[in-house]
């Protein structure tokens, strides 16, 4: 599964806040808050899942999973 990663910033590509879209479905934010730690939120969400995870690509996976994506 592929994944679009836009700055949430609009001043660093490599900020460590993005928002995540698959096949142009907007997913939720990532946000690198230590080396290794991501965070996720929800689309309509202000606060945080209460999972951490290791990099961005398996915070974005996760919030694939809860839209209901499944892997093409």
């Amino acid at each position: 599964m592929g994944f679009l990663y836009r700055d949430i910033t609009g001043k660093d590509p490599d900020s460590g806040q993005y928002d995540v879209y698959s096949h142009d479905i907007y997913l939720g934010k990532v946000i690198k808050v230590a080396t290794n730690v991501w965070l996720v939120v929800q689309p309509g969400s202000n606060t945080y899942e209460e999972k951490n995870f290791s990099n961005k690509e398996d915070a974005a996976k996760h919030l694939a999973k809860l839209a209901d994506i499944q892997k093409n």
